[in-house]
């Protein structure tokens, strides 16, 4: 009787000694999980800073050939 009850107590012991080890991986996959979504949120920023440069360049660039278009006008005009 004594040896059944050893035996069951040894098994629900190995199965929470088990669990525990399952524990001790949890918070290094939490912890990849936030600089996951860290990298991801950096990501995000550098992209929208990427559009916004973009913009801007595109922008002057428009700008400068609208410009240099009515001073060639401009130029055929009066010779």
């Amino acid at each position: 009787m004594y040896r059944t009850e050893n035996s069951n107590s040894l098994d629900i012991t190995k199965s929470n000694c088990s669990d525990l080890g399952d524990l001790d991986a949890l918070p290094v996959e939490l912890l990849q999980v936030v600089e996951a979504t860290n990298n991801v949120d950096r990501g995000n920023k550098e992209l929208d800073k990427a559009v916004k440069n973009n913009s801007s360049y595109r922008t002057f660039t428009l700008f400068f050939l609208f410009v240099l278009i009515f001073l060639v006008l401009i130029l055929d005009w009066y010779i």
